[in-house]
Order: structure tokens, then C-alpha cells, then sequence
């Protein structure tokens, strides 16, 4: 109990060094995208939510008007963010319950038709890849007479990685809908949190991106949340030359 205290003393500490907006932050416009331009981009830099924190995993949540909330989740209470859409924090972190979340290397999401999963597996000879999957529903079915319900079941395959990336494997996935039948996955890959819409069966249907800074030299457990609008958040820790923070970055999808 006394450790717990202590971090909680310190992560108290630090995220009350998260920077709050001098001014008021401006909108961000969907709008603005150009045909041509992909599915899913970044649309700022990634900002600092807390400092000198130690934390299990973040959680995202959109909140009622189209702003953010991001949790960072260690021990209970939680330290809970306010951020805006264009990704800056709206101001100091104050103390809750936690959300339902899961730190393991497992995610799943559902836009209320579809639900699609993401998990990290270990094999013996490589690295952690990641293994997608849609769930669906076999069709009712009569024996002898007698009607049977169809059985829920999940069609999984082998994550192929974009391009561009360290290829050094895949972990710590996080999932979120945004439009009509789109998803994005996010995940981890080696130093570095990326990100690829997905649609028909979880196969990739634009450009991936990179949504944590350079300078970030270890990154883990991102998280993701949309609005209705396509606009969305990816938080995740990070550790860089000036200690472990929170970052979060605004990224638009088209709906």
C-alpha cells in the first residue's frame, strides 16, 4: 500500500506539469483535406498530456461534444486528461475511477454491425506479430427437427506489416472505429507507434502512418478514439530524453 501511495504522490507530481493551451485551441476542420490526400493522417504534432508518470496503459474515450479524454491507467484512482481535437491538453488532470480497459496484448472494437480484434502473438523463431480478426455469426441451423442458433466465431489471419516501418515485429494493438465499416489499428513496432485504416474483412484500405515523434526512443500501449467527424486521438507512453510522458497525437479519418 505504502508503494502504491508513493506512486501515486509521484505521478500526481508530475502530470501537474502537463501544459495547458495559453490560448484558445482552434478547431480542427475535416474539411480541409484534399481529394487524393490518404484515408488516415496525423493533423499536428504529437503533444506532451503528462510528464514524469509511470503507468500501466492509457485509455481514450470521445467525449459528448467531439473532445477528448485520455486516462492513464495505473493503479486506482486514475489520472484522467481533458484534450482538445487538435490534441493539446484543456487542462490540469484530476483524480476518478478508471475506465474498463485492458493492458494485455489484445484489443477489440465494434461500430455496432462489425467487430474486429487485434492480438499480439509470440512465436518461437521471430518476433511478435499481430493477428486480425472479424467476428460473425454462423447461420441458424435445424438437427433432427430442433432449431439451433447460429454460433458467434471469429475469421482470423496473419497481420501483414505496411512498409516503411522497422519490421523488428508487432505489439500492443489498439483498434477503434471510425465511418461506416473502417477501422484503424495501431500498434507498436519496435520504437515507433503506427497506424492503418482497415475495412471488408480487416484488409487494409489506405496508407499507414506513423504517429509518435522521432525522438521517442521507447513507446508503448497507444490507444485510439474518434468523433463522429473522422476526428480522432492516439495516446500512448513513451519514454524520451527528458523522462516517460504521456503523448497524444490528432489524426483525421475519412468517415
Amino acid at each position: 500500500m505504502v508503494s502504491r501511495l508513493l506512486v501515486l504522490v509521484v505521478v500526481l507530481a508530475g502530470a501537474a506539469c502537463a501544459r495547458a493551451p495559453a490560448t484558445p485551441v482552434a478547431p480542427v476542420n475535416p474539411g480541409v483535406a484534399q481529394p487524393g490526400e490518404p484515408m488516415c493522417r496525423s493533423t499536428g504534432d504529437a503533444q506532451e498530456i503528462a510528464s514524469n508518470v509511470w503507468a500501466n496503459h492509457v485509455t481514450v474515450t470521445t467525449r459528448p461534444e467531439g473532445n477528448f479524454e485520455v486516462s492513464i491507467v495505473d493503479v486506482e484512482p486514475c489520472l484522467t486528461v481533458a484534450v482538445a481535437r487538435n490534441g493539446a491538453p484543456l487542462g490540469g488532470p484530476v483524480l476518478g475511477h478508471c475506465p474498463p480497459s485492458d493492458p494485455t496484448d489484445t484489443a477489440t472494437a465494434t461500430n455496432g454491425t462489425e467487430t474486429y480484434t487485434a492480438r499480439a502473438e509470440q512465436w518461437d523463431t521471430e518476433p511478435a506479430h499481430l493477428v486480425v480478426g472479424v467476428f460473425t455469426w454462423e447461420w441458424p441451423h435445424a438437427f433432427a427437427g430442433v432449431a439451433h442458433e447460429g454460433q458467434r466465431r471469429v475469421v482470423e489471419r496473419v497481420f501483414a506489416p505496411p512498409p516503411g516501418g522497422s519490421h523488428t515485429g508487432e505489439s500492443m494493438p489498439a483498434l477503434a472505429a471510425f465511418g461506416r465499416d473502417r477501422f484503424l489499428l495501431a500498434w507498436v513496432e519496435g520504437t515507433e507507434v503506427r497506424a492503418l485504416p482497415l475495412a471488408q474483412w480487416a484488409q487494409p484500405i489506405g496508407e499507414a502512418l506513423f504517429v509518435s515523434p522521432p525522438e521517442a526512443r521507447v513507446v508503448a500501449h497507444p490507444s485510439v478514439s474518434f468523433a463522429h467527424d473522422g476526428v480522432g486521438l492516439v495516446a500512448f507512453l513513451a519514454r524520451t530524453k527528458t523522462g516517460s510522458h504521456v503523448l497524444a497525437t490528432p489524426i483525421y479519418c475519412k468517415p
